[in-house]
């Protein structure tokens, strides 16, 4: 059976005291599971982050998709302002002496 790096789930020898790659004292109770423990949280956290950042992804395609609507519905704003000031300007000169 392997051991594992309590605080950064390094694989370790049966015999470490100390992890190789963080320098994480292996204490005699974490000898046997917590760093399994830990792989284990490390996966479920991971899972998490996945999850989040589908969310995230989706959250951001939603808002280009307002964004593109927005500014289709700015151009056609732009074009019916212009209209009406053609309008305007067209019954202010009909009404000019």
């Amino acid at each position: 059976m392997f051991m594992f790096c309590p605080k950064c789930g390094s694989k370790l020898k049966a015999d470490a005291l100390f992890c190789g790659e963080c320098g994480e004292e292996i204490r005699e109770i974490e000898r046997t599971n917590s760093g399994e423990q830990n792989v284990k949280n490390s996966i479920e956290e991971k899972n998490k982050l996945e999850e989040t950042n589908i969310l995230l992804f989706k959250q951001i395609k939603d808002l280009e998709e307002r964004i593109v609507s927005l500014e289709c519905k700015q151009d056609k704003l732009v074009k019916i302002i212009g209209t009406i000031g053609e309008i305007l300007g067209s019954v202010e000169s009909s009404l000019s002496c």
